[in-house]
């Protein structure tokens, strides 16, 4: 989740080299064309600009530039216009205009900014203030003066109510001549003596079908003599084709205003590529893009609160584009800008909350929208829970009640978000029982205030039914109106994906999104009260992490949003509205329906088609058209609309024949045939009835999932179902096909099912003792006259258990290790546990058998282990879980929290050859913790009086290296060091706590090290290390890795014999098929090691 800039449109700005003339150089303005602005994102008074015809007597213009602010009479405002270019080349001299402020109730001023160098908040004031006599054209004269360092740059006309602010008025300047004189003998660059700024002035370059659309060319030269040259320009749509082209002389002394107007024909987002030829100057190309989209839809209030399409932002940034976004086809947006903790600071002593972020000012924009906000009280549980209140203090329910009396326009409010990403493993520990009482004091305060108002539920990182349902059975939730989760699927398409991508969802055993969307809608009214299911993340990222192209992202946008709806979901907010601004580096950085230059891409387009087909989309199911090909159905205000499409991108095309109905592409054109080659992004199909062979197929799914989890030898019951969603009676056969050595209690059967009802049929399957495929399909075929459907339910094969033990705590001796052991199957299963110590070591019991263990259960059991530092090359610690007939199934490390380190006599020489280490540097694979199986991964650690060695051999990782300055996004180790051996708690690191990363840098076979500032350890975060030698290299599927941390970066270090110190390393592994997971020692990330210094692993320099 984040991201951000400055402009609130679409703007270029193009510097150009020109011939440095030695003069003074007069320019004139007098209206917008000649001097382009824009109202300031940061007003908060609403207003407007434009050019008018009043103009002073005698003057050679015959335009002006007109601009007026609308003051409410609430409170204190400002309002600024903006110049897309204010830059002054060279030494800025004078400016003298003619002025008219048409009221004089409140005065106006020009403000500037030098180029000096101050204490943020200590800029001094740059204003030039027009005084003149109300009503009457003023010339007035400003010499800028000698003690401002130049260059200097004109940054608004501005004016506010100070003094005035309770009443309720406009306030017009009209502005015309305005000469600004430079000294351009001063210029160093002098690609800034010409400059060309290109913008529409519409927001994110977002048009509407009948909207006026224009892209506004001004070019401003100071070369101080006339510009030969030409203009050409390109409008190409997404797929390259080519719509306009045009090349036009330039002739430039001055200021020159030139418009192009593009006319396209059909929908979509298009670039524009301009490029420039003039005298002296080298060639240049900017690029810039628009949409091009369906007239937008109208909604009453109450049809925006049933509304499914909604859009995350942060008010609090630059860049936010609300009008942009209804234009989009959004209804609402979902807020993080309203942050408990900014709210309770924007509040002030008169309660209005007009403090940053501006509250009032984003609320108005809201308004002029015309979108619906839900507002995030980020940080409520949060800040609450770390101050040591597992409760809800009477504070903070004041402050919601404040928070909610104060903008009573709202109509829901979240408590909190992504809480349980960070606490969930106390939240767990306690049983949610922080998490459940903020809940309900937060449910119950929101009804005291308004019954009408609905209290979301803070939106999880991943979707947890079973949780959600404990929550709502013990009646936490009795006034939560919204149960609300999060997902992402990755590089996957949404019908294929099996795991959510956020944060921590590789915690999950992989599962269908459908199936757990259609559970977590269950789920939501399970103690009868009716609650509605909220998405309120999810999206696709194009620049980081898991990334998909631009064509793929508005594909998946438009079949995510429809795979939710179908599974009952009541509403859907992408994440995010813009791409950031810096250098991609984690997954989410891409999310943006607009680009880093806030301009549209393509899934702009996806999500205005789809609004246009689908106001109020409500599902009525799925249609199969063969192999690889699926589609949705709706009915929208009585009407039935379906998209279709490829599923898997990958595999080959498919071309098929839609009867009835009118086909459109995936941006809302018609299509010339209905026989057409199916994509990833959908066909829609609009026109068809309810005798369409489409339609008739909604009929039939499975209420049971269509992806499982088995073992071999279980049994599962597939549900077919059957609705009367026709006005006759509908008469059908169906017919199983089971992999070999699977059987069935019925393979082939008779559907029958009366118009209004729903039949349900039971097949229970079992599947082969022997089976060894890691996958099976089971194809259910349903046959009826004219049609055919096949619902497949996959299957996982999975050994019959798994088993987990926590690792050792404390110095060596007696402790206890909590083994976690689950029945895969689905059936009773009996288990065996076996396990294997170190001859110094006892552990009790040393076997156990687990009798009958029913299926898909979860048991722990305590075992106690005796330990020591002293095992020997050939011995381990491990425990496994057997069948009754001797198979090992599973096993798991028993991680002793203490090791002696090896001394290396004579240095490592660092080259990728892991054989010059020293053989009793590796540590054993025993040892290692791990979030993911197999992890495949080698230690080698020692010291010597030179400092601490360290190599890695990471054996399945795609070796994502590309910023090793954002660690935590890419492939490295992370290895925390504490010299004084400090086992005493503490809240913060102390000089001699150290946390080191080292990433792989194989394109040069080197490596960069960094030392992260936790707290006042260090002055400053250090970067890019050179003193920390080291090599690395990739494999065959992964990297090796080795270095040495010098002794002096390691205060207090003593490479004594005998000496203890604090040690843990955390190896991030990208890959390419699963998500990131970790290799560690002592204690994993998750435990949150980067923060306790004290819970580190002991060792000992032997």
């Amino acid at each position: 989740m984040r991201k951000f800039s400055k402009a609130a449109m679409s703007i270029l700005v193009l510097f150009v080299a020109a011939t440095l003339s030695a003069q003074n150089v007069k320019r004139v303005y007098n209206d917008f064309e000649q001097y382009p602005c824009r109202l300031n994102e940061w007003n908060k008074a609403s207003g407007s600009m434009k050019n008018s015809s009043d103009v002073p007597e005698g003057a050679s213009s015959k335009s002006s530039m007109e601009m007026t602010a609308n003051f409410s009479g609430k409170g204190f405002e400002n309002f600024t216009i903006t110049p897309l270019n204010g830059n002054v080349p060279g030494t800025f001299k004078s400016i003298s205009l003619w002025v008219k402020n048409v009221d004089g109730k409140y005065g106006w001023f020009m403000a500037f900014k030098d180029s000096g160098t101050y204490e943020k908040g200590k800029e001094p004031k740059r204003e030039f203030n027009f005084k003149c006599e109300p009503g009457k054209w003023t010339k007035l004269n400003f010499t800028i003066p000698a003690d401002w360092p130049q260059p200097v740059a004109i940054t608004g006309f501005i004016t506010h109510n100070w003094g005035n602010d309770n009443v309720k008025a406009d306030n017009t300047l009209r502005v015309c001549g305005m000469e600004i004189v430079s000294d351009t003998t001063t210029v160093k660059d002098p690609n800034a003596l010409f400059t060309l700024s290109c913008s529409t002035g519409v927001e994110a370059n977002v048009f509407n079908e009948g909207d006026p659309m224009k892209f506004s060319l001004d070019f401003d030269s100071w070369r101080g003599k006339e510009v030969k040259g030409s203009l050409s320009y390109e409008i190409n749509d997404s797929t390259g084709g080519n719509i306009a082209k045009e090349t036009k002389p330039l002739s430039i002394n001055g200021s020159l205003h030139y418009e192009i107007v593009p006319q396209p024909k059909k929908y979509g987002v298009y670039e524009i590529k301009i490029t420039v030829k003039a005298d002296g100057m080298p060639d240049f190309q900017k690029t810039a893009h628009f949409a091009y989209l369906p007239k937008v839809q109208t909604y009453t209030e109450a049809e925006k609160m049933v509304s499914p399409f909604a859009l995350v932002i942060h008010g609090g940034m630059t860049d936010v584009t609300y009008n942009a976004y209804a234009k989009m086809g959004f209804t609402w947006v979902r807020d993080y800008a309203y942050t408990f903790n900014w709210m309770t600071r924007a509040k002030g002593d008169n309660g209005k909350y007009e403090g940053w972020p501006w509250y009032n000012k984003m609320d108005q924009k809201l308004k002029e929208s015309g979108l619906m906000l839900l507002p995030t009280l980020m940080g409520t549980i949060s800040e609450g829970v770390k101050a040591g209140n597992l409760k809800m203090t009477k504070e903070v329910k004041a402050e919601i009640i404040s928070i909610m009396g104060a903008f009573p326009q709202y109509k829901c409010w979240e408590l909190d978000n992504e809480y349980d990403y960070g606490q969930g493993k106390e939240e767990a520990a306690r049983n949610w029982s922080a998490y459940q009482a903020y809940h309900k004091t937060f449910g119950d305060t929101v009804k005291f205030i308004d019954e009408n108002v609905f209290a979301v539920e803070n939106g999880t990182a991943g979707i947890y039914p079973e949780r959600t349902r404990d929550f709502i059975k013990a009646g936490n939730f009795n006034n939560i109106d919204v149960i609300n989760a999060h997902f992402y699927c990755g590089t996957d398409a949404p019908e294929l994906n099996k795991m959510n991508y956020n944060v921590g969802g590789n915690l999950v055993a992989p599962r269908s999104i459908y199936d757990t969307l259609r559970e977590y809608v269950a789920v939501a009214s399970c103690d009868g009260k009716k609650r509605q299911t909220w998405i309120t993340e999810f999206g696709w990222d194009t620049l980081a992490g898991h990334i998909v192209n631009e064509y793929e992202q508005a594909a998946y946008l438009q079949r995510g949003y429809m795979l939710g709806i179908q599974a009952g979901i009541d509403k859907m907010f992408w994440y995010w509205n813009m791409d950031t601004k810096g250098k991609p580096t984690v997954f989410f950085d891409g999310c943006g329906i607009l680009d880093p230059k806030v301009e549209p891409k393509p899934a702009v387009g996806a999500i205005a088609a789809m609004v246009h087909f689908m106001k109020l989309p409500k599902p009525v199911g799925t249609c199969d058209l063969g192999e690889n090909a699926m589609g949705y159905v709706f009915t929208d205000s009585g009407k039935i609309v379906a998209a279709v499409f490829k599923t898997d991108g990958s595999l080959p095309d498919k071309e098929v024949e839609i009867k009835g109905g009118k086909l459109f592409d995936m941006f809302a054109n018609p299509l010339p045939s209905n026989k057409v080659k199916l994509a990833i992004g959908p066909t829609w199909i609009t026109g068809l009835d309810e005798s369409s062979t489409i339609y008739k197929q909604t009929a039939y799914d499975l209420k049971s999932n269509y992806y499982n989890r088995m073992t071999a030898g279980d049994t599962f019951t597939i549900e077919l179902r059957a609705k009367g969603n026709r006005k006759e009676a509908i008469s059908a056969k169906f017919a199983l096909q089971l992999p070999k050595g699977w059987t069935a209690d019925k393979a082939t059967g008779d559907i029958a099912v009366k118009s209004g009802e729903t039949t349900i049929v039971p097949i229970v399957i079992t599947a082969d003792p022997k089976e060894q495929s890691l996958y099976q399909k089971v194809p259910l075929k349903i046959t009826e006259s004219g049609l055919e459907k096949t619902l497949t339910t996959e299957f996982n094969i999975v050994t019959a258990g798994m088993l987990k033990a926590t690792p050792l705590a404390g110095l060596p001796g007696e402790c206890k290790t909590t083994v976690t052991i689950g029945n895969n199957s689905s059936l009773p299963k009996s288990f065996i546990i076996k396990t294997e110590v170190p001859k110094s070591w006892k552990i009790s019991p040393t076997e156990m058998e687990i009798k009958d263990m029913a299926g898909s259960k979860v048991e722990t059991r305590e075992f106690t282990v005796t330990w020591n530092t002293g095992w020997t090359k050939d011995e381990k610690a491990k425990i496994y879980l057997q069948l009754p007939d001797g198979r090992v199934i599973a096993e798991t490390n028993i991680i002793p929290p203490a090791m002696a380190l090896a001394e290396i006599t004579k240095p490592v020489q660092f080259n990728g050859d892991l054989k010059n280490w020293p053989a009793e540097a590796r540590l054993p694979e025993w040892m290692l913790g791990a979030t993911a199986s197999n992890p495949g991964t080698e230690v080698y650690a020692g010291y010597s009086k030179d400092g601490i060695y360290m190599a890695i051999n990471v054996k399945d990782s795609k070796v994502a290296e590309e910023d090793p300055r954002s660690f935590w996004a890419q492939d490295c180790i992370e290895l925390f060091i504490d010299s004084a051996y400090d086992r005493k708690e503490r809240k913060e690191y102390k000089e001699t706590d150290h946390q080191f990363w080292i990433s792989p840098q194989t394109k040069n076979n080197g490596i960069y090290a960094g030392r992260w500032k936790r707290n006042n350890e260090i002055p400053a975060i250090m970067y890019d290390i050179k003193e920390v030698k080291g090599y690395s290299k990739k494999t065959e599927n992964g990297y090796i890795l080795e270095f040495l941390i010098p002794a002096s970066l390691i205060k207090g270090f003593k490479a004594e014999k005998g000496t203890k110190i604090g040690l843990n390393f955390n190896i991030s592994v990208t890959h390419a098929k699963r998500d990131k997971f970790e290799v560690f020692w002592a204690t994993e990330k998750a435990d949150k090691t980067t923060e306790r210094p004290y819970i580190w692993g002991t060792v000992e320099l032997k």
